[in-house]
């Protein structure tokens, strides 16, 4: 029997990285990153820091992954998406839950989530 994905491993990547900031290759060892697992928790995608082409990202994409009853599910800047394709571009910069809803509130739709972390 699997258990279920927890918050776990993003709340230590956020305790490492900080609120905004980016793990380093030797945390992101630390903790153990595997592309075909992700962990639910919020994220954001840093722009490329060189954009090769005009229509490149020039902010950050915003992604939250959560466990459903029928595994995981993904929102990538308020749209569904794959949470593996989305974990591959965010796993290195976790972001609390308290600055991924305020950008939910100034520019994305608005994703059902249910954590239970807004109760902290």
């Amino acid at each position: 029997m699997t258990t279920a994905p927890t918050y776990d491993w993003w709340l230590s990547a956020l305790e490492l990285a900080g609120d905004y900031g980016v793990l380093t290759r030797e945390q992101m060892y630390t903790l153990g990153v595997h592309e075909d697992e992700p962990q639910p928790g919020f994220y954001r995608v840093p722009p490329p820091k060189r954009r090769l082409r005009d229509d490149d990202p020039i902010d950050d994409a915003w992604v939250a992954i959560w466990p459903t009853d029928n595994g995981l599910a993904a929102l990538w800047n308020g749209e569904p998406t794959e949470p593996c394709a989305a974990w591959a571009w965010c796993c290195k910069a976790p972001v609390s839950e308290e600055r991924y809803r305020k950008m939910e509130m100034a520019g994305f739709p608005a994703g059902e989530i249910q954590t239970g972390l807004s109760r902290w």
